[in-house]
């Protein structure tokens, strides 16, 4: 399986201003819609090989996925029937991106992900992500597509680079099919 990072966005909602300054966010990381791609998070997919242990040992949100940016912690995490739903709460100390999410302007989660399970989908030539590591939850100023709720943003480096991912997975299912084809005429031949 690859090492590629993936991001998947989805729309939060602000659930108030507490005491100490900080703020409280809540909507789903990623969900089981299909994104314009043609690609779909199975929510599944963070249940399976401890997908979300590593996160949770360490559950920093970020800015934008920049590593050098913390802005808060993740409060909750669950997976249902609907996808994988994330609490977080802001620090005070995010400064203008905590003002930016009170005011309505940012609103969007974004997570970054290892696949390590998916089938191709050849009717829309995307992939159904059957397992996947969560690495980090990012607040988001643009989201890959911004008329979605929810979208999934493949971070290479160059298009050739995310061709030849996909070339990857199309590679495995042919080899796949046609092992199945061996098995089948064995099965089938007559006997002698």
């Amino acid at each position: 399986m690859s090492d590629k990072i993936f991001h998947w966005s989805s729309t939060f909602k602000t659930l108030g201003e507490d005491d100490d300054g900080s703020v409280n966010i809540k909507g789903y990381a990623s969900t089981n819609a299909s994104d314009r791609a043609g690609d779909v998070i199975d929510h599944e997919a963070w249940t399976k090989n401890g997908g979300l242990e590593n996160f949770k040992g360490n559950p920093i949100i970020l800015f934008n996925h920049d590593y050098n940016k913390p802005i808060g912690r993740a409060t909750s995490l669950e997976v249902n029937e609907n996808g994988l739903e994330l609490g977080a709460r802001i620090s005070k100390s995010a400064g203008d991106v905590k003002e930016l999410i009170k005011d309505g302007v940012l609103g969007a989660f974004s997570v970054g992900f290892r696949v390590k399970d998916a089938d191709y989908i050849k009717e829309t030539d995307g992939y159904m992500i059957k397992d996947a590591e969560l690495f980090e939850v990012s607040v988001v100023s643009v989201p890959c597509n911004q008329a979605a709720m929810f979208s999934i943003a493949k971070s290479f480096d160059s298009q050739s680079e995310y061709d030849e991912w996909k070339a990857e997975f199309s590679k495995e299912e042919k080899q796949a099919h046609e092992m199945e084809a061996v098995n089948t005429d064995e099965i089938d031949a007559p006997q002698a």
